[in-house]
C-alpha cells in the first residue's frame, strides 16, 4: 500500500504520481495507491485514474482530521511525494516518525532528510518511469525488512533528535523575542 498525505493541489504534481504508479504496476508492483486528502485537482485525479484504468487499484479517502492521521499513515507500508515545490514538508516528518519510508523529488528538504537512503529515496522531478523504479525498489526494500517501521523510526530520531529539535525552536523564539521583551 503507497499512500500520500496532503493538498490536492497542482505543486503536488499528483498526475506525475499516478502515471508514475502507473508504470510501476506495468513493471510487476502489486500495489494500491491511497490518496488522503483533498483540493481543487481532485477531480482531474480521479478522471486521470479513471483514463488510466487503474481506478481499482486507487482510493480517494478524502481529508483527514488531525486525529485520523496516525491511522492513515498506518494503513500504509509507504508514502510519496511527486512535489514540484516544497518548503519542510510536515506531513513526510510525520510519516518518518511513524515509521514509512518516504519516495520524494528532490525539492525543498527532502534531499536533506532522504540523503542517507534510511528514511527512503529521492528520485527525478520529470521522469515518471524513474519515479516507478524508485517506487519498486522502495517496495523490495520494504519486502527484504530494510524499511522495517522501527529502522525507520530509530533513523528519523536520529536525523531529528526530538528534544534537541525543541531547543532549536526555543532558542530562535527567545532569539526573536529579544533581551528586553
Amino acid at each position: 500500500r503507497i499512500g500520500f498525505l496532503g493538498r490536492l493541489v497542482p505543486q503536488k504534481n499528483l498526475s506525475y504520481l499516478i502515471r508514475a504508479f502507473c508504470a510501476a504496476r506495468r513493471d510487476g508492483l502489486d500495489a494500491e495507491l491511497h490518496v488522503f486528502g483533498t483540493g481543487p485537482e481532485l477531480g482531474a485525479l480521479q478522471a486521470r485514474v479513471e483514463e488510466m484504468s487503474v481506478s481499482h487499484f486507487v482510493c480517494f479517502h478524502g481529508s483527514k482530521a488531525h486525529f485520523e492521521v496516525p491511522a492513515a499513515i498506518d494503513s500504509c507500508h509507504m508514502f510519496v511525494f511527486t512535489s514540484t515545490s516544497e518548503g519542510q514538508c510536515l506531513a513526510a516528518l510525520e510519516i518518518l516518525a511513524r515509521g514509512r519510508p518516504v519516495v520524494a523529488t528532490p525539492v525543498g528538504a527532502f534531499p536533506e532528510f532522504l540523503r542517507d537512503g534510511q528514511l527512503g529515496v529521492l528520485s527525478v522531478l520529470d521522469k515518471p518511469e524513474e519515479f516507478a523504479k524508485a517506487l519498486v525498489a522502495v517496495a523490495r526494500g520494504i519486502r527484504e525488512n530494510m524499511f522495517m517501521p522501527g529502522g525507520v523510526q530509530a533513523a528519523y530520531r536520529k536525523h531529528f533528535p526530538r528534544e534537541e529539535v525543541i531547543q532549536e525552536y526555543v532558542d530562535l523564539l527567545l532569539e526573536r523575542k529579544g533581551p528586553d521583551q
